[in-house]
This record gives structure tokens, C-alpha cells and sequence, in this order.
């Protein structure tokens, strides 16, 4: 099984979520509405951010916060309490996390029980890539574009996975030297029920070494990443499993290979 590490998780967030659904329209948001994001996952200790709804143009220094609560969770049935340790965050430290746990989650704010419950699915089963490099072709006269290349895993039951890209060398060359704005090193599918997933030249903008993290995942994430892909425009109601609340409680797991971007030109040059 592979730990997926907290940076990993960092890849793994719905950011855009928590950028829409913190601040919304003065005349549809309730600021007394918690705001939860939790990803669990084996391997790591049980984060919970806890946030507060936030208004457009509402005056708010403390970065809707929501500081020491008292939050449990349910592990396999016995309760214990997070603890608060900064900017909304609370933490369960020293608890084993393994594949099919289940959680429950509960808090009071503002006077209403914020309450959700998840489970830890298993890691995605037979990973793996029809080849572990990709190579970036020089573009002119009888050019002929190189074949995708597979990503496939073994999915009967027709579970949600997803797969993230990040590109790992610390000083990585630009495939396109001439795009001054340092884009992101990092890039994601939308979630999918299928078994595969083509890798094309096109989706990479750095050479050197990256990393393929499939995902398997629970409905509830692949619900909020689709109503949030579907419009942008509707961000009062997000799809949420958060009762009495918005955000989303659930649990991932996932596996890991690495794929090397190689210029083509270079790489028939070294034979």
C-alpha cells in the first residue's frame, strides 16, 4: 500500500471549492455557516479544516476561522477529540489509518450539530503505464504525433478514480522555453468510472521526471469536482456531504509510478 504523503494531499485539494463556496453572494451566504474540508487517508494524521462562510465584501481580518471547537470523530466506533492547532485547522494525531475504516465526524456551531460520516476505500488495484517515458517530438516537416501513453488499472466495480500529474525535478526545464510565467508543475484529470486514462505529449510542460498518483475515491468527491466543473456561476449550493454545513468529510487512497518527459531530438542524439 502507498502512503499518500501530506504534500501529495496538498495536490489533491479542491482548492477552487474552498475559493467559491468560502465567499459568496451578500444576498444568498449565511457567515454563521461551517465550511469543512477533510481528505483521510492511510499513512497520514486525520486533518479537519474548519472555516466559516464568508461574504463578498464582508470585512473579515480573521480569514473566517473558527478556532477551538470541540470536534470528534467516530474511528471503527470509539470517539476522540481533534485538537486545534492553527488556522482552522484540528488534528487527530497517533491514529492508524488503514483501508475500509469508517468515520464519523461531529461538531456544534452556532448552535446546530455539523455532522458527516465517511469511509477509507482500497488502494487502486494493477497500475500501470505502457511505458515510463514520454518523449516531446520537434514539431516540422513529416511529422507524425507519437502514441499516448496508457495509464490502466483494474476497476470492475466502476469506483471513481483520478489521476494527478506533478512534475518532481527541482529545477525542471520548460518544454516551451519560451513561456516566461512558470506555469503550475502540477495537473489533474477530471475524476472517471472507466479503467484508463492516454497521457499525451501535449499535457506536459516540463521534462524530467514526474509522478502519476492515481486516486481512488468516494462518490462525494467526484460529486463536488463535477458540480464545481458543470458552472462556475452557481457557487450557493455546492454539492456537499457536510449535514448543517458545506465542504466535504471523505477518505482516498491511492497508488503511485513515475513517468520520465524526454525531449525526442536528445534522446535519438544519446543513440
Amino acid at each position: 500500500m502507498i502512503t499518500i504523503k501530506s504534500r501529495y494531499i496538498l495536490l489533491f485539494s479542491l482548492l477552487l471549492f474552498f475559493s467559491s463556496c468560502e465567499k459568496v453572494n451578500l444576498q444568498t451566504a449565511d457567515p454563521n455557516v461551517a465550511v469543512v474540508e477533510s481528505y483521510i487517508n492511510p499513512g497520514n494524521e486525520i486533518q479537519v479544516k474548519i472555516k466559516k462562510q464568508i461574504v463578498f465584501d464582508g470585512d473579515d481580518s480573521g480569514g473566517g476561522f473558527i478556532e477551538n471547537l470541540s470536534v470528534k470523530i467516530q474511528h471503527n466506533g470509539d470517539w476522540e477529540e481533534l485538537v486545534y492547532k492553527y488556522d482552522s485547522i484540528y488534528v487527530l494525531e497517533n491514529t492508524l489509518v488503514e483501508s475500509g475504516d469508517a468515520f464519523e465526524i461531529e461538531f456544534e456551531y452556532n448552535e446546530k450539530i455539523i455532522k458527516s460520516e465517511t469511509s477509507i476505500p482500497f488502494p487502486p488495484n494493477s497500475f500501470q503505464s505502457s511505458s515510463s517515458t514520454v518523449e516531446i517530438p520537434t514539431i516540422g516537416p513529416g511529422y507524425e504525433p507519437p502514441e499516448p501513453t496508457l495509464l490502466t488499472w483494474s476497476n470492475p466495480d466502476s469506483e471513481y478514480h483520478m489521476v494527478v500529474i506533478e512534475s518532481t525535478d527541482e529545477d525542471a526545464e520548460l518544454i516551451n522555453d519560451s513561456d516566461d510565467d512558470h506555469p503550475p508543475k502540477t495537473f489533474r484529470n477530471a475524476p472517471i468510472q472507466g479503467d484508463e486514462q492516454e497521457l499525451h505529449f501535449r499535457n506536459f510542460t516540463y521534462y524530467g521526471r514526474h509522478r502519476v498518483i492515481l486516486y481512488r475515491l468516494n462518490p462525494e468527491y467526484a460529486a463536488l469536482y463535477e458540480d464545481l466543473g458543470s458552472s462556475s456561476l452557481d457557487l450557493t449550493a455546492p454539492t456537499s456531504n457536510i449535514e448543517n454545513g458545506l465542504g466535504i468529510f471523505t477518505g482516498i487512497n491511492a497508488d503511485i509510478l513515475y513517468i520520465n518527459v524526454v525531449s525526442a531530438s536528445k534522446s535519438y542524439e544519446k543513440q
